[in-house]
């Protein structure tokens, strides 16, 4: 177990968990995505990111589900890192989800 100290004088402290974004395939909502990440930065909430944030389909993985994919998966990685750069220091967890491993796979 990581114990993460937060100091932070405030009576309460927003602590947002943010998953499920699925950047990059064609559904995904990435308006409501940066209204989120704009918040978080607007309210210095805390951020415990849940997995599937990409959507990572390759050819060796249910094929035709790369075909729903906006970018392949290392343009998603590239720029999901960009767009959670400026709320990096607020990050203070993380939960790999199934989209994630499929790039170990």
């Amino acid at each position: 177990m990581n114990i993460y100290k937060i100091d932070d004088k405030r009576e309460e402290v927003p602590i947002v968990f943010l998953g499920d974004v699925h950047y990059g395939h064609t559904n995904c909502n990435m308006d409501e995505f940066l209204k989120k990440i704009k918040w978080i930065e607007e309210n210095n909430a805390y951020v415990i990111l849940m997995g599937d944030l990409l959507e990572v389909c390759n050819p060796n993985h249910l094929p035709n589900t790369m075909w729903h994919q906006e970018y392949n998966p290392m343009m998603q990685r590239n720029n999901m890192l960009t767009i959670l750069a400026d709320i990096k220091d607020r990050i203070i967890g993380l939960i790999s989800g199934n989209h994630e491993l499929r790039v170990f796979n």
